[in-house]
């Protein structure tokens, strides 16, 4: 008996999932990797109780220009990202800040100050 390879097309690939009850969607939300970068003379940097660091007005997706640092943030990376901030404030210096958008918030992925 003669045996032929057929090829499996998208479709069917999809058809065969979608009869299985399996889905490629992983999430209703996508977390894509965005950049805000600037003099952050007009960002508000606020403290609040209980470790929670943000930035405001930075032109973020988020409201209000939101981004805040990650809730795993280590006491360390809240007090440099808290002086990157400030140094950026006061010598009028360019600051980048990498965030997520996790469908909710902005969340700090990596900051810098840039060497000008």
């Amino acid at each position: 008996m003669k045996r032929t390879h057929s090829r499996l097309t998208p479709a069917f690939v999809a058809a065969a999932l979608l009869v299985s009850g399996v889905s490629l969607e992983t999430s209703a939300v996508a977390q894509t990797t965005s950049l805000v970068e600037a003099v952050p003379s007009k960002w508000r940097l606020q403290n609040y109780i209980g470790g929670n660091v943000r930035v405001y007005f930075t032109g973020s997706t988020c409201d209000y220009g939101n981004i805040t640092m990650p809730a795993s943030s280590t006491a360390e990376e809240l007090n440099r990202f808290y002086s990157t901030v400030m140094t950026a404030k006061a010598t009028s210096k360019t600051m980048g800040i990498y965030y997520i958008y996790d469908g909710s918030s902005c969340f700090v992925t990596s900051f810098y100050l840039k060497e000008e």
